[in-house]
């Protein structure tokens, strides 16, 4: 089983979880994460974020294999059209 983490770099807090079963979307995303900087996150509680990419790890734990992305977020403000 394979785990992708968005996590807020200095709370360490878990915004978002997904798992798959094979680790090629995972690896796939993490090249496209690293090479673009600004991102918007969608967090689990329905809140958004602009986040800067910082830093991934793999880490095995048993049959799991965790990627967490490590992203400096703030509230992000989206225009509404009116």
């Amino acid at each position: 089983m394979f785990i992708l983490q968005i996590c807020n770099t200095f709370s360490q807090e878990i915004l978002h979880q997904q798992v798959y079963e094979h680790p090629y979307t995972i690896e796939g995303l993490l090249e496209t994460v690293i090479d673009w900087q600004d991102w918007y996150i969608y967090d689990d509680k329905k809140r958004t974020f602009k986040g800067d990419y910082v830093r991934h790890s793999i880490v095995k734990q048993g049959d799991k294999t965790f990627y967490k992305l490590y992203f400096n977020v703030k509230p992000a403000k989206l225009k509404e059209n009116a």
